[in-house]
């Protein structure tokens, strides 16, 4: 998971006020390139991923309008247009405000307060090339709606009440993400209430908390009967910048009341619950600029970030860590480079849940945690080793990353945009044992070249022309009688269904 950014963010405010004050037009912006170096099979991916434009005017000392509007991935039109799924333009602010030095109230297109990334998402002012991945999840970017606000401040204290359109009910699962109705006809029969507060009473500090309430509505044929979603936010975050260190910290739970959903897909009845959500992150930096003899306007901050997030507390949580620099020449142009892992969170509760199944059976009850600690002190590898080793088996042969790599492979797209619906299991095994990964007669042999990568889950997104699983083997005479017998192997729809359940 290596990633590359550069960005430049771009301000030109040249509003002025004196005595005879005179109206003032302000222009700003900013944009941001990746470079993927692990994307597409290890090619690389360039993303120019977002252009946005300022648009600020000041009517009088207390009146303005301020507006932002962003261009996501270069090319935005219809699939048929283009010949690919297009890119993403939305207003992303656009109101009225009034503020007189010690409160305000502004109304239009409004960020959501909630979190510190929300409201400040531009690339030089976190560490990292993307956004915190815990923010998709629990606190996503960018949360915009419809609605009006009030602030102030009181002393070191900043406060603020938020009141933006529902959320869409139908779309709120395991995470609020999909719900965010974004000022597109948005409804308003509960609000979406937000209620923010922070200190800034030390130099370089800001510690800050919101509490954010939706009863969201939901369409009349859905799973809960039309009664609406309860969703309650909940956030604590610190920033502290300062003396050549850096260091941010933000945890997020959402609790949910009636977000229902049906397993089985088709008979109607709510049999699973998600009940919450939560994460974290932590950053960590040091700005060695100084002690390398870059300018007093440079900044080159080593950092390191942990971070875990849950979207449904009844499962395991995703572990990230990243590693990083960022370069900053000036205040407003950074140029980043991360690397880290992410934590298989799928794997491991099958391995969890089965690795207690068997211990059950002989010593009674364990806990996950217990199977957690023996794989992290590297217990259970020593054990693993000696079964080799007690089998004849060459450990070496293991440990080399080259050891039967596959020869050839199939690749196995999606025709369409929409959600993985549905895998052929079956028709997959049979032609798995076709290309030799299982046998078809007990005469035929095993194929150690043969194998399949999967690369989605049932309801993850996917895009047209987007891998989906890899066959791999050692015939290039099976490799390609693949297309033969490969169609409709999985299924994709246009609506999202319920994610698929890994241990039964």
């Amino acid at each position: 998971m290596k990633k590359i950014l550069l960005t430049a963010l771009l301000f030109c405010f040249i509003v002025a006020e004196d005595e005879f004050f005179e109206p003032a037009t302000s222009l700003g912006g900013y944009g941001e390139m990746h470079f993927d170096m692990e994307a597409n099979d290890g090619d690389g991916k360039l993303d120019f991923h977002r252009f946005i434009f300022y648009i600020k005017h000041q009517f009088s000392p207390q009146w303005s309008m301020m507006s932002e509007i962003e261009i996501e991935h270069n090319m935005v039109g219809s699939e048929a247009a283009l010949g690919y799924k297009g890119g993403y333009v939305a207003m992303e602010q656009a109101h009225l405000n009034y503020w007189n030095g010690t409160w305000g109230w502004k109304g239009g297109v409004l960020l959501v307060p909630a979190g510190i990334t929300n409201e400040y998402h531009e690339p030089p002012t976190f560490m990292s090339v993307e956004r915190p991945e815990y923010n998709k999840y629990i606190i996503p970017t960018t949360w915009f709606d419809n609605g009006f606000a009030f602030y102030g401040k009181m002393g070191d204290f900043n406060l603020n009440a938020t009141f933006t359109g529902d959320l869409v009910g139908d779309d709120i699962g395991k995470g609020i993400r999909s719900a965010r109705k974004k000022g597109h006809y948005s409804t308003a029969s509960n609000w979406t209430k937000t209620f923010q507060g922070s200190w800034t009473g030390m130099a370089g500090l800001k510690v800050g908390g919101s509490i954010t309430m939706n009863d969201a509505p939901v369409s009349d044929d859905h799973v809960n009967g039309g009664e609406a979603i309860g969703v309650n936010l909940a956030e604590f975050n610190a920033t502290y910048s300062a003396n050549n260190m850096y260091a941010r910290f933000e945890y997020g739970t959402i609790t949910y009341t009636n977000n229902m959903h049906d397993l089985e897909g088709d008979d109607g009845v709510a049999d699973y619950e998600v009940e919450s959500s939560s994460g974290y992150y932590l950053d960590l930096g040091y700005d060695i600029a100084g002690l390398i003899g870059c300018g007093d306007d440079t900044n080159l901050y080593l950092w390191m970030r942990t971070s875990a997030y849950n979207k449904d507390d009844n499962d395991d949580a995703k572990e990230i860590t990243l590693f990083g620099v960022m370069y900053k020449p000036m205040n407003n142009i950074s140029f980043k480079f991360e690397t880290g892992t992410a934590g298989d969170d799928d794997v491991m509760r099958v391995v969890f849940h089965l690795a207690s199944e068997l211990i059950m059976m002989f010593e009674g009850s364990v806990q996950i945690q217990k199977l957690n600690d023996l794989i992290k002190s590297g217990k259970a590898y020593d054990v693993f080793v000696k079964m080799i080793e007690a089998h004849g088996g060459s450990l070496k042969a293991f440990e080399n990353k080259k050891y039967n790599e596959p020869l050839f492979r199939y690749s196995i797209k999606s025709n369409s945009d929409g959600y993985i619906q549905s895998f052929q299991t079956r028709r997959i095994g049979e032609i798995l044992s076709h290309i030799g990964a299982g046998t078809l007669n007990n005469s035929d042999g095993i194929d150690d070249y043969a194998g399949l990568a999967v690369y989605k889950k049932i309801s993850d997104s996917v895009s047209k022309g987007e891998p989906v699983m890899d066959f791999y083997c050692s015939s290039e005479r099976k490799i390609n009688n693949l297309n033969l017998i490969v169609n409709d192997i999985f299924q994709v729809s246009d609506e999202k269904c319920s994610e698929s359940i890994l241990i039964y």
